[in-house]
């Protein structure tokens, strides 16, 4: 990349009113990492931009101020600018519905619907627009139409899936995550986030032995600092109890995590640890619900992880 920075100065320096050299410098700069310097290309191609050159010359600056956190409105200023040039510029417009859902807009909803009223089959658009109806609206039935259109055009997509598992189990849909979704979870292992939603619907199919093989799958591979919390007996242990678990060396806690949950198990006559699985379940749930703004949850995921 920058042997194309350097190229592309090369160029400008040659014909200083080559818009579309500038433009493509200041994006060239942005992978680089430098801002300030993309900026000055982005707004000499603003100067000597017209109709669609200038569209993407605001553009770009839109993408200059969307890397300074708190100059956000900024950026939804020049992607606007982009669009009013450009009617047909959907990717302006998509960077301002993405923009104003980080901000909690709830406009959102309207941004997107124009932008797929000019690219009906964009599938990050369709996929924000089952974001909003499950975020925004709580609406997960209309949130899983949505998903299920951006699978169709991107069936292989994790991302999209482990989101139509999450509706699911908003509405407790629980047969058609082990009818639809355990397949695609087996399938593909690079799919870590649905691991543990299979595993919750599992659970309440009486498939016990499979909810644990998935999230022990799904333990085995998070960061050590996301296990960590799944292992972490704080908030369900006595003082004494957890003063002597971090009193211990590491080989030591998993000696005592072992005894810690048989002495919780609520049927020993079973293959497995019932309130372990719930556990996981709790800890899962506010890490997805519970965490906006604040690591690793807020109260109410402590209170629940605490009582359920």
């Amino acid at each position: 990349a920058q042997r194309s920075v350097e190229l592309l100065e090369r160029i400008t320096h040659q014909d200083p009113d080559d818009a579309d050299a500038f433009l493509l410098l200041g994006h060239a700069r942005l992978a680089e990492g430098e801002v300030d310097r993309a900026k000055d290309a982005f707004d000499r191609a603003v100067h000597l931009g017209e109709r669609k050159t200038l569209a993407r010359a605001y553009y770009g600056m839109g993408l200059v101020y969307l890397q300074r956190p708190y100059e956000r409105y900024m950026a939804i200023d020049y992607f606007r600018d982009a669009w009013i040039k450009d009617p047909t510029f959907a990717d302006a417009r998509h960077q301002m519905a993405q923009i104003r859902y980080k901000l909690r807009e709830h406009d959102t909803k309207h941004v997107l619907e124009e932008v797929l009223e000019i690219d009906p089959d964009r599938a990050d658009a369709t996929m924000m627009m089952g974001d909003w109806y499950s975020d925004f609206a709580e609406e997960h039935e209309n949130a899983i139409v949505w998903y299920a259109k951006c699978l169709s055009m991107q069936p292989d997509d994790p991302e999209v899936v482990r989101r139509l598992g999450v509706a699911y189990l908003e509405l407790k849909e629980y047969d058609r995550i082990v009818d639809t979704l355990l397949g695609f979870a087996q399938q593909h292992p690079e799919a870590i986030g649905l691991f543990p939603i299979v595993a919750q619907a599992c659970v309440k199919r009486d498939k016990p032995e499979l909810a644990l093989e998935m999230f022990d799958r799904y333990l085995s591979e998070i960061d050590a600092e996301e296990r960590e919390l799944y292992e972490d007996v704080e908030l369900i242990s006595s003082r004494d109890e957890y003063r002597e678990y971090r009193s211990l060396s590491r080989e030591e806690m998993q000696t005592f995590l072992v005894s810690f949950w048989n002495g919780r198990d609520p049927d020993l006559s079973t293959p497995v640890n019932e309130r372990l699985l719930e556990h996981y379940r709790r800890v899962w749930y506010s890490r997805t619900h519970f965490a906006r703004g604040k690591k690793p949850w807020d109260r109410r995921g402590e209170v629940y992880i605490r009582f359920g």
